[in-house]
Parts: C-alpha cells; structure tokens; sequence
C-alpha cells in the first residue's frame, strides 16, 4: 500500500475563507440533504472482450449539500458517498467518495475571487470511461487538491479572469503511477454586448508521474460567449496546442492490452522526448428549447492525460435531452462518442467509445422520486494491428429521496 496524505492546499484554501468572510454577516445558509438507492444488472463489471463477468449491484448514495451566504461572501460544500455491493463479486465492493468546498468573495464592484478544494475517491474503470472512453484497468485512487481564482474588471467592458489548480493523484497499489498536476489559465475579454463577451484564453498544464515521465501543455483559443438566458448560454472556441512529453530514464512505461486487459511494462532505458501539436476548440449549448424540452450539448478536441502517463488528443460529442413529460414525469436521454489516439508513449492505441442511456424519473410524492433506465457502452480498440470490440448493457431502478433546505434560516 503507498496511500499518502491529503493535505496539500487544504490550509492555503481556509486561509483565504477566512479572510474573505471576517468583515461579513449571515445572510442565509441551508442544508439540503438527499439518498438515493437503487439496484442494477450489469453484463460487463469489468469491461473485458473476452469472459464477461455479470453482476447484481446494489448502489446506496447518500449525499448533502451546504450553502452560508453573506452580504458579499459564499460558501459551498457539496458532498456525495456511493457505496456499491456486488451480489457475486464481493471482492469489487467499494465505497466512492466525491466532496467539493468553495468560497466567492466579492471584493469590489470590479474585483471578486474564488477558492475551492476537491476530492475524489473512486475506482478508475468506470470514471476514465466517463471521462475520455479510455479503459482502465479497476483500481482504487485519490485525487485531492485546491483551486483559486480572481476575476477583474479593468474597465466597463474589459476584464480578466485567471486560475490556478492544483490535483494530486494516489493509488492504494501499483501498477499506476501516481501523479501531480499544476493547471493554470489567464483569460482577458471585451465585452461586445451586455450578453456577447470575446476573449483569448491562455492556458498551461504540467504533469509530473512519478518517475515516469512528464508532460506539459501550452494552449491558446479565442472564444465567444452569448448568455441566453439565466441559466442558459452558448460557448464556442478555437486554438492551438503544443504539448511535449519526456519519458524519464530508467523508468518503466505502462501499456494494456486490448484484447486480454493485461497490464505490459516497457523498461526505457535512455530520457526521450517527443512534442505534438494540435489544433484544439469547443463548442458547448446549453438551452431550455420549450417549456417542456432542454438540452445540454457539447464537441470539441483537446489534450487528455491517461492513467498509463501517456498523452492522447480526444475528440469528443456528448449530450444530455430532457422532456418534461408530465408534472411528475420527466424523461432523459444521454449519448456519447469519444475518439482517442495516443500522441507519446509506448503504445499507439486508437479508441472509440459510444454510450446511450435513456432513463426517466417519476415523482411519487413531493421528495420523493422512483427512478430507472438504461446504458449501452461499446468500445472499438485498434492496437498493434489488431481490433478489438467491447460491449456493456446496464439496466437499473431505484429510489431517491430529498429533503429541501431541511436545515437553515
């Protein structure tokens, strides 16, 4: 077991909650705390192309979430706990934890910040399919660490925001490297409109494995953001990126096979660096179409950082469709696509990742829900020459209940 401590950032982002709130007085806080259960069939646990395994699992997630406002400072804290049963595969059982912590100050009329800190525990399988289409091989990891931000209003129509993030990854075991990442983004912008705003984003990343490699990101794109709506925008932006990757001597690279999911280490004996370049953008909608029709829609291209310390560019097109069938009734429907080649390692692996999940939601009584659905996942790996296709169906139903500002003022 390697598990280190999270504490990085933690004292850093208190600081700063402390300072923005000494001079404030309570304007409102509430809690709203919330539990859903339900039971899924799972065909695939694993996500193997050859002897699939199936399951019955039992997911229980309660969760709360936490809101103090004051007359120029608010507070945030958002936490949820999965814990997952397996009927025949006990040893899969596990408990995921995801809790994020944030502060906004408004400093002047001009000038507000924000601070935050994130932590995640989970199992990699699932969460890199959500998040890139890559496979993973199931293990246990920690990602944790602090965000900070200021946004400046130099004049009535131009402004500057800027970040600055912080994320350490730890792994229980071997075989994955553990990681640390410094993400940093300076965006000026002139706004055209009260809802029209065109900026340039600048945008660097640094990752270092340990002794693996490291692989640092420069970025740039103009944008174009239109509020729509309270709630409602279109975002669209296009760049460059230059991203170069340094294997490290005498460090051992990670590359799974797509056939058998094994995990292969390539010994590199001498430093090799290599650098890519690529065009980059994104375009994201978010719209209630109707009064009964909503849509969360977003593609674009970037540059992902997998698990195996390995560079890809990904291509991506995901959407969320919700109708609002009755007053009780609500309808959703979710898809995916994701295209990942591999730019630096060892390997030269190609992924496609399709997912569909329809699911629905009726409200029983006023708190409480009966949800169920459904999710197709299918991936199409070429590796070394070979193909290699993995499929998964998930059918659920379950409960979830909600209490509204339970607790507050």
């Amino acid at each position: 077991m390697k598990r280190k401590p999270w504490r990085m950032g933690i004292g850093a982002f208190w600081a700063l909650v402390l300072a923005a709130s000494l001079s404030a007085h309570a304007q409102e806080w509430y809690v709203t705390p919330w539990i859903e259960a339900r039971t899924e069939y799972n065909s695939n646990v694993l996500y193997t192309a050859e002897n699939e395994v199936d399951d019955i699992v039992l997911r229980i997630r309660p969760g709360f979430s936490a809101v103090y406002g004051m007359e120029r400072t608010r507070w945030t804290w958002d936490t949820a706990l999965e814990g997952q049963v397996y009927a025949d595969n006990s040893g899969l059982n596990t408990v995921d934890v995801l809790s994020t912590a944030g502060v906004v100050h408004q400093w002047t009329d001009r000038l507000s910040s924000r601070a935050g800190f994130y932590f995640l525990k989970d199992e990699t399988l699932d969460s890199e399919l959500q998040e890139s289409g890559l496979y993973a091989k199931r293990e246990t990891r920690y990602t944790y660490g602090p965000d900070f931000g200021i946004s400046y209003l130099l004049t009535d129509r131009v402004g500057i925001d800027g970040g600055l993030g912080l994320r350490r990854t730890d792994y229980d075991y071997d075989p994955y490297p553990d990681r640390t990442t410094w993400i940093a983004t300076v965006s000026p912008y002139y706004m055209v409109t009260p809802r029209d705003r065109v900026g340039v984003s600048f945008g660097v990343s640094y990752s270092d494995y340990e002794n693996t490699s490291t692989i640092a990101t420069f970025s740039n794109s103009l944008f174009w953001r239109r509020e729509l709506a309270e709630s409602a925008y279109l975002l669209l932006s296009a760049g460059y990126r230059v991203t170069r990757t340094t294997l490290e001597e005498n460090s051992i690279q990670i590359v799974i096979d797509p056939i058998t999911n094994e995990l292969f280490f390539v010994p590199i004996t001498k430093e090799r660096s290599s650098s890519d370049l690529g065009f980059i953008f994104a375009a994201t909608l978010v719209k209630e179409l109707t009064e009964t029709v909503s849509v969360s829609l977003s593609a674009g291209r970037d540059q992902y950082n997998s698990v195996t310390a390995a560079s890809n560019e990904r291509t991506f097109l995901r959407g969320t469709t919700s109708w609002r069938l009755s007053e009780r009734t609500t309808a959703h429907l979710s898809a995916g696509y994701d295209y990942t080649t591999e730019e630096a390692g060892v390997g030269d692996e190609k992924t496609h990742y399709v997912f569909l999940s329809p699911h629905i939601s009726y409200r029983l009584r006023q708190n409480l829900s009966l949800l169920g659905g459904a999710a197709y996942e299918h991936s199409f790996v070429d590796y070394a020459s070979q193909d290699t296709d993995k499929n998964r169906q998930r059918l659920w139903a379950g409960l979830r209940y909600e209490w509204p500002r339970a607790w507050g003022n």
